[in-house]
């Protein structure tokens, strides 16, 4: 993964309620960032005033779309001049809660925190040059984000021009049951666990590179110095140890064999033998699989029942 130009592909066009809307997917470190991202090109043509009502209502009903309420705006929207910094401002919150909430791979805290320039001449409209924004959203899965955000800007548009109550209704929840469908296809293309999003926040942090190569394997650093990490294991971890680690049986024997202390324990293999146990045992007690090795290949495994010590 180079470091000056990443590859962009280009997603598609739409309208948002300022004019023209285009999203790139830029695989790779670009723009000055570290991480891939995806690179919104937003066309800001002169906003009339009477206007202004209708983009601030479009993003309310966004928000509702979205399940989430549109803070820090008045109940009933202002017929003062448009102002699409900070209508853009509010909708970048907006979609970085919605997308967090989704999964913790795709928080800000993650890859950063998507950047805002207003550019003269940023298009070309029949001959004419016109301002507008340029945003770089960083996120380690441009191709899976660039059309969830294409899809609120659309969204957006005509959340902002539907005038009849009932469409409208019917408009929103259609794009609820969307939202829910784009978010459930996202979650399938990203790692899973709780682990891979905190070794993306320490590496953000760190501002060391990362790189997925699978869904669930990601490389950290460059070059001999890289390392290939797959949830809490690395490409040096012996498989011995692996092995051993989830065999919990086995594991206490050893450790009590070395000297070290380890919580009394039992293994049973039905509802009965684990209530004696846990009797015997005292409670609190903590159920755990003896050997997720026998588990994930039969999915039937004895269980170890162990103390629950304090911390």
């Amino acid at each position: 993964m180079g470091h000056d130009q990443g590859q962009t592909r280009q997603i598609h066009r739409v309208q948002w309620p300022y004019g023209l809307a285009e999203a790139l997917a830029v695989d790779g470190a670009a723009n000055g960032l570290t991480v891939p991202s995806v690179r919104l090109l937003l066309a800001t043509p002169k906003a009339h005033a009477e206007t202004a009502c209708a983009v601030e209502l479009g993003i309310q009903r966004l928000g509702q779309v979205l399940g989430l309420a549109v803070k820090n705006m008045p109940q009933r929207p202002s017929s003062r001049v448009n102002d699409p910094d900070a209508m853009l401002r509010t909708w970048l919150k907006l979609m970085s809660f919605a997308l967090a909430q989704q999964d913790a791979c795709l928080a800000q805290k993650v890859a950063g925190s998507p950047q805002c320039q207003r550019r003269e001449g940023l298009f070309t409209v029949q001959g004419q040059t016109q301002a507008g924004y340029l945003v770089l959203w960083p996120t380690h899965w441009p191709q899976e984000v660039a059309p969830l955000l294409v899809w609120s800007l659309a969204q957006w548009s005509t959340l902002a021009r539907l005038q009849d109550d009932e469409q409208m209704v019917q408009h929103i929840e259609a794009g609820q049951r969307q939202w829910q469908a784009h978010c459930q296809a996202l979650r399938r293309q990203l790692p899973p666990g709780v682990n891979p999003a905190r070794l993306l926040t320490a590496a953000h942090a760190l501002n060391r590179p990362v790189h997925w190569l699978e869904r669930d394997i990601v490389q950290l650093g460059h070059g001999r110095r890289a390392r290939l990490l797959r949830s809490t294991l690395t490409d040096v971890t012996p498989s011995m140890g692996v092995t051993l680690a989830r065999d919990k049986v086995r594991t206490s024997r050893l450790l009590r064999r070395a000297g070290l202390p380890v919580p009394q324990h039992a293994e049973v293999g039905d509802a009965n033998a684990t209530a004696a146990a846990a009797e015997r045992l005292s409670w609190p007690v903590v159920v755990i699989p003896a050997d997720q090795d026998i588990y994930s290949r039969t999915g039937h495994a004895s269980a170890d029942v162990s103390m629950m010590v304090p911390s």
